[in-house]
Parts: C-alpha cells; structure tokens; sequence
C-alpha cells in the first residue's frame, strides 16, 4: 500500500490516469491563462509602484514648498536684524537703515531676475553648436560631391 501512495504523488510517475491526463489544446489554453494572469498582475504591480512614485513626489515637492516658506521667513528675519544692526552702528533713523538694506537686496535681486532672464533667452537654448557643425558637415559633403 505504500508504494501505491508513492506512485500517485511522484509527479515523474508514469502511471497517470486519465483524469489526471490533459490534451495539448487543454494545456496551451492554461498556458495562455496563466500568462495573461502573469501580465495583468504584473501591471497592477507597476501601477501601484507608480502611484507611490508620484505619492513621493508630491509629499517631496510639499516638502520643498514648505521649506522654502521657512527659508523666505529666516531671510526675512536676518534682513530686520541687519536693519537694526545699522540703525544701532550708525546711529541712523531705523527707516533709513530700513531703506538702505532694503535698497541693497532690491539691486541684487534684479541683478540675479536677469542673469536668469539671460540664461533663458531664446539664443541660450538653441543648439548652436550643433547648427554649426551640421553647416561645416553640409559645406564639406558639398565640396566633396562637387
């Protein structure tokens, strides 16, 4: 009796019985089923890992909001304290220490909004150098074939 328990759990057995036996067509259908279950999970898979990217990316780019909130408030801050700190040295009226540092940040600001207004500049951002080598590519083709 144990060996009979042993044949029908071996999976190698050969004795299999016709219950047990599938036709090609029966075995290919599965196949397909099982690929497409393998496919659909796997794409549910990728969507919740790209919902958690983007959670991530969210809850960074609130991050850097806030943080940049609290920098402004911190620069803020500094710049009253260097108002006073002159007003106080140069025995100066408050306002005037006020108008002087604020004057100052207002000059480096404008100098900063066009460095970056430069940078930005539709002549920044075509590819000149790629245009010129094309043109010397063109020229060196044409004087070749000619």
């Amino acid at each position: 009796m144990m060996h009979d328990e042993n044949a029908t759990l071996d999976p190698h057995s050969r004795h299999a019985t016709n219950s047990d036996e599938k036709s090609i067509g029966g075995l290919l259908s599965k196949l397909g089923t099982d690929i497409s279950d393998l496919v659909g999970t796997e794409m549910r898979m990728a969507r919740a890992e790209i919902g958690n990217s983007v959670d991530d990316l969210k809850t960074g780019a609130v991050s850097l909001l806030m943080s940049g909130v609290v920098l402004l408030a911190g620069v803020m801050v500094l710049l009253a304290a260097a108002c006073l700190a002159l007003a106080q040295l140069t025995q100066m009226a408050p306002w005037v220490a006020t108008l002087i540092v604020g004057a100052i940040v207002t000059i480096v600001g404008v100098i900063m909004l066009q460095a970056g207004k430069k940078k930005l500049s539709a002549e920044n951002l075509t590819p000149s150098r790629t245009q010129n080598a094309l043109q010397k590519d063109k020229r060196l083709v044409e004087n070749k074939l000619s």
